[in-house]
């Protein structure tokens, strides 16, 4: 993640992080309802510092999106949401299989860490993120992208 996504999160954060989502593909049967806690989650690993940083971003941003905070929040979560679904769905559909088997919980989470390698792909990630900068015009896009460029790693991709 650090490498692909972001290294704004130390690694205990994105252990935190994966665990808690880990817990609710464990207990949750749709992945519509770990899904809706995801922003929750992230934003609970913050530091008081990060997230003044990333208010402090986003009201900027906000001030360039044709909408303001809503659109933009809107924006990145709805595109999050529907690139990260059917992944999620298919990790909650393959816990309890695993279980079945005799597997512990820590072995399911190894499996499930695995599976979260094996989607984050340069070529998916370069969707996600594409997919994100068109959610925007282009004047809001080069705004979202050079506010937020310390805590995510657009420049790694092309669209």
């Amino acid at each position: 993640m650090n490498a692909m996504v972001s290294d704004y999160f130390s690694p205990e954060q994105y252990q935190t992080l994966f665990s808690n989502l880990t817990d609710l593909c464990m207990t949750k049967t749709n992945a519509s309802e770990v899904m809706s806690q995801f922003v929750p989650l992230l934003m609970g690993i913050l530091t008081v510092q990060q997230k003044g940083e990333v208010a402090a971003k986003g009201l900027l941003v906000s001030s360039k999106v044709q909408g303001g905070l809503q659109t933009l929040l809107n924006n990145l979560s709805d595109t999050l949401y529907y690139n990260l679904f059917a992944f999620c769905q298919q990790l909650i559909d393959l816990y309890p299989k695993y279980s079945k088997k005799g597997l512990t919980k820590e072995a399911i989470a190894v499996k499930g860490f695995g599976k979260c390698n094996q989607f984050a792909t340069q070529k998916r990630m370069t969707t996600v993120f594409c997919r994100i900068a068109h959610k925007f015009k282009p004047d809001e896009w080069i705004s979202v992208k050079n506010n937020f460029n310390k805590m995510f790693k657009f420049g790694l991709y092309t669209c």
